[in-house]
């Protein structure tokens, strides 16, 4: 140890020396310091970008039109929007993208203080005029790579010939690449423009409602149908964090047992890659008691949410559940510790709006950095 006292000129050396103790413990905590997060930097630069959490977390979404339902029974609990496009809608053609659609959504989340969540649907079957998307038209009438399937919405229901572009074709490819680029230039543009952000990426979707399967209503696959292999769909996921790093990305809780290829993507998004995943079937019993145990065991997502955000969308709205299922949906968010709630856009029935508020509070003091989770 250097003779402070000598140095300053001062008599009290006994002093001096604690003092000179304590001046060489903080430098050696500050050199261990500063070696653990060398370390941490290491460990997340050697592994996939880091899926980061929610800054000043507000677990309520937003959804669909202009005005939801919901947005004063739940002022303060309002943190963003949802918003799923029809993909041919703002893909309008070869290396074209419509940037009214999205920057109309995006100027009105930012402006209500809301960031935005995302996905395109390339399928969604409606009732006709303008929800009603078969495929996309430009890419099937131009002969781009793909195929057509018959599809049956219901039993004795006439079947609907939809269209679905061949994800393992390297035009397809080339294709939906250059869309993901254009469409994280115009979110840094948006963000420039109009503040807020982007809350979350749910995916770039595949098959119908951009849900990862193109199944009957009875299950089965409709012929003609070339489901995309594993390998294809681990693709658009690489792709999708090469294109959005710093945003957090979800995808569909799939059960490989039920749609192999989507099930194993999932895994793969979940666990290698440190993607949230979503429910669209929150609180229906069949999915409860079935597809989602199997989805979490198969996929190994038993604790998930201390690792990446978990979203739970209804089956239907809470205006048409009955206590069943708002008690297996209460237990089901307590059990994996969602991250997101919304109704569709709906208002919350008056003798439930207290239980979704403590699970919107619980939902604070489960938050997890995915980050953090994933290095300690």
């Amino acid at each position: 140890m250097p003779d402070w006292a000598q140095i300053l000129g001062v008599a009290s050396r006994g002093q001096i020396e604690a003092l000179g103790k304590r001046v060489d413990d903080l430098a050696q905590q500050q050199a261990a310091m500063a070696a653990r997060v060398a370390a941490v930097e290491k460990r997340v630069s050697d592994g996939p970008p880091p899926n980061p959490p929610p800054t000043a977390h507000r677990p309520w979404q937003l959804f669909g039109g202009e005005i939801d339902a919901s947005r004063e029974q739940l002022p303060t609990w309002n943190g963003s929007f949802y918003a799923r496009f029809f993909w041919d809608d703002v893909h309008t053609g070869p290396r074209a993208l419509r940037t009214d659609v999205i920057e109309h959504w995006y100027a009105t989340a930012a402006r209500a203080g809301l960031k935005l969540a995302w996905r395109l649907n390339p399928l969604s079957p409606g009732s006709g005029g303008d929800t009603d998307h078969l495929g996309i038209a430009w890419m099937r009438d131009g002969g781009w790579p793909g195929f057509s399937f018959d599809w049956l919405e219901a039993a004795g229901a006439a079947p609907r010939r939809l269209w679905h572009f061949d994800l393992a074709h390297p035009r397809v490819r080339e294709e939906i690449e250059w869309l993901l680029g254009a469409l994280a230039r115009l979110f840094t543009q948006l963000q420039s423009r109009y503040g807020g952000g982007l809350e979350y990426v749910d995916m770039l979707g595949l098959g119908l409602w951009g849900e990862w399967h193109f199944n009957n209503f009875d299950g089965s696959t409709p012929v003609g149908v070339r489901v995309p292999s594993a390998a294809d769909y681990r693709w658009t996921i690489d792709l999708v964090d090469a294109r959005f790093p710093e945003v957090p990305r979800l995808m569909t809780l799939k059960a490989p047992s039920f749609h192999r290829a989507a099930g194993e993507t999932c895994a793969y998004a979940c666990n290698e890659r440190r993607w949230g995943w979503r429910t669209d079937g929150w609180g229906d019993p069949w999915h409860h008691a079935v597809y989602y145990p199997a989805a979490i065991r198969e996929c190994g997502l038993e604790n998930h949410a201390t690792r990446a955000p978990v979203a739970l969308e209804p089956a239907g709205v809470f205006q048409g559940w009955n206590a069943n299922n708002w008690q297996i949906a209460e237990e089901f968010a307590r059990q994996h510790r969602a991250t997101y709630y919304h109704n569709k856009g709906m208002a919350i029935p008056t003798e439930r709006l207290g239980l979704v508020r403590k699970l919107l509070e619980d939902s604070l003091a489960w938050v997890v950095s995915p980050a953090v989770a994933a290095v300690e």
